[in-house]
């Protein structure tokens, strides 16, 4: 079947939205009972590859900050999907590409996006460019400037960041072996320092490092859970890319220097339109964002993989 799919078939990814409260999510089972299609809006598809989704809600408007692929393009961009929400129902407003952000030139994905102060930032991934980018916006959602490239020379991948204990700690995945990488610093914009075993205690309990979205909390599930611990969603890739997610409990302990993965579950796509993998999960107050994938037969799709190679290195 692996051989058919490489010269048959190609993967098709898109975005759901679930309207959910995370107070009213008991246990993490209860995310899985969500990721059905009864609960999920699906973006509607203007990309064969529509996915690493992360979501600012304000009132009823929603944006969906994603990366778009066609199968013909040799890189991805990053690009915003509005929504309105009423009466239960969703309509998408608009969807524009975020040139500040794509003039980078390179393999953009994984726009990971917070706000802090009141203001915007995004950290897209850029391994190409062997840097990770720092942008905050000047005009929200469309107009950005970049402020800052924390970490140069590296080729990391599926970068997010976190605020605990007055201290920023930037984590992702070195590109190709997925290896656990962790940035400390005081400032968001300067002096970023690897957290190694010579200053940290760093315990990862498998394989799976590469990220598959943002940390969250769940206040119902949180009762044997400390101030200093989050989920953390992985993406497991042992058997084909994006066939699940893990998520995890991460330990962030700064008084005893302690940093703890530990796998909890196993998440699976339970869509019917898209049951064949999911590699990514993001919460904001109000709602749920996943990606999901299905096989598409297409009898063309070995001449247009051998398109993509020749074309990504005449373009280098």
């Amino acid at each position: 079947m692996s051989s058919l799919k490489k010269y048959y078939y190609h993967e098709e990814w898109n975005i759901g939205i679930i309207q959910t409260d995370k107070k009213d999510i008991a246990c993490l089972d209860d995310i899985a009972n969500l990721c059905q299609d009864n609960h999920i809006y699906w973006l509607d598809k203007k990309y064969h590859f529509q996915a690493d989704p992360f979501i600012v809600e304000n009132d009823d408007i929603l944006y969906i900050f994603y990366e778009a692929l066609n199968h013909w393009w040799t890189k991805g961009h990053i690009r915003c999907r509005i929504l309105n929400k009423h009466n239960n129902t969703y309509r998408e407003i608009e969807d524009f590409a975020i040139d500040d952000i794509n003039q980078l030139n390179c393999h953009l994905s994984f726009p990971f996006i917070w706000q802090e102060d009141g203001q915007y930032y995004m950290m897209p991934e850029s391994h190409e460019n062997n840097e990770v980018c720092l942008f905050q916006a000047t005009d929200f959602p469309k107009h950005w400037q970049q402020i800052a490239n924390p970490i140069s020379d590296k080729k990391y991948v599926d970068n997010i960041l976190i605020k605990h204990d007055g201290r920023y700690y930037l984590i992702g995945s070195e590109h190709k072996t997925n290896n656990r990488i962790i940035y400390y610093a005081d400032e968001l914009t300067d002096h970023w320092q690897p957290l190694t075993e010579a200053n940290f205690q760093i315990q990862i309990t498998d394989a799976h490092q590469r990220l598959g979205g943002g940390t969250f909390n769940l206040p119902k599930t949180n009762q044997q859970m400390r101030s200093s611990d989050f989920y953390l969603p992985c993406q497991e890739n042992a058997t084909e890319y994006g066939k699940s997610l893990l998520l995890k409990q991460l330990t962030l302990d700064t008084h005893t220097q302690h940093w703890q993965e530990s796998t909890l579950t196993q998440l699976y796509s339970q869509s019917n339109r898209y049951p064949d993998g999911m590699h990514t999960l993001n919460f904001s107050k109000n709602y749920m964002v996943i990606d999901a994938k299905r096989w598409v037969f297409q009898p063309f799709n070995f001449f247009v993989r051998k398109y993509r190679q020749i074309a990504s290195i005449l373009q280098k």
